[in-house]
């Protein structure tokens, strides 16, 4: 019984942001099981759509959202890739559901446990 990798060995991410000045601070699960919040930052001077892209998950639902991970806005979706206008240096915070793509897409590693629940949170 030992660990197993979860992406291809050539290489990969669970997250791909692009143009190049953006980046991602954040990815954390919420309650519903395949749901996460994500939060990108432009960090450049100037206003552009930036592209998220989850390459190994199929997007069922997304939305711009609130610190809490409530939907508080309409995000465009097409396929596995997310495109959100952003001003310079702005933050936003998205909500996003997943599913797996099929049977030769991966779990998410560690973000369930093996009754599909959330990993217990620290008090810290």
């Amino acid at each position: 019984m030992g660990w197993e990798p979860q992406l291809a060995a050539a290489g990969g991410s669970f997250v791909d942001v692009s143009p190049s000045g953006a980046r991602l601070l954040t990815v954390r699960p919420l309650e519903k099981a395949g749901t996460y919040l994500i939060r990108i930052q432009n960090g450049t001077p100037d206003a552009v759509p930036v592209r998220i892209r989850l390459p190994h998950r199929l997007v069922t639902r997304a939305c711009l959202g609130t610190v809490l991970g409530e939907c508080a806005g309409a995000v465009d979706v097409t396929g596995d890739t997310l495109t959100v206008p952003f001003r310079a240096y702005d933050i936003k915070t998205l909500v996003v559901s997943m599913r797996a793509g099929g049977s030769d897409t991966p779990a998410v590693p560690g973000s369930r446990n093996s009754r599909g629940r959330g990993r217990p949170r620290s008090s810290h």
